[in-house]
């Protein structure tokens, strides 16, 4: 998936204010259910499984948040490559993600000024 496809579904998943729930399941159960592992994780016997509607289910997951909207904005910074066939992204959302928006589009601004440009503007 291209990255921006990416971005815009992760942030339509974040506006459709999809609960976030959290169970603790046999690990095997939880695999067979559907549930994605880390590459390289441990695991031990019971999991914690992070589900956000039908959108995620995952191993652990790390996440703190109640809904998918405490997810929006979402903004990916990079990709890279781990391993063949495997991507990496690193990405940030919630505030992070709007200070990442501000400063590019300061960015754009001052290039824009340089470049005697117009940029958007409110009435767009």
């Amino acid at each position: 998936m291209e990255i921006n496809a990416l971005e815009t579904r992760v942030n339509s998943i974040g506006l459709s204010n999809q609960e976030v729930k959290v169970d603790i399941q046999a690990r095997e159960y939880a695999l067979a259910c559907g549930a994605i592992a880390m590459f390289g994780e441990k695991y031990g016997e019971e999991v914690r499984v992070v589900s956000i509607g039908t959108f995620s289910k995952e191993l652990c997951g790390g996440t703190h948040a109640k809904n998918s909207r405490d997810m929006f904005p979402f903004v990916i910074l990079s990709e890279s490559a781990i391993s063949a066939g495997t991507r990496r992204i690193e990405a940030v959302a919630g505030i992070p993600a709007i200070e990442v928006l501000q400063a590019g589009w300061a960015g754009l601004q001052s290039v824009a000024s340089l470049l005697n440009v117009k940029t958007l503007s409110a009435s767009y």
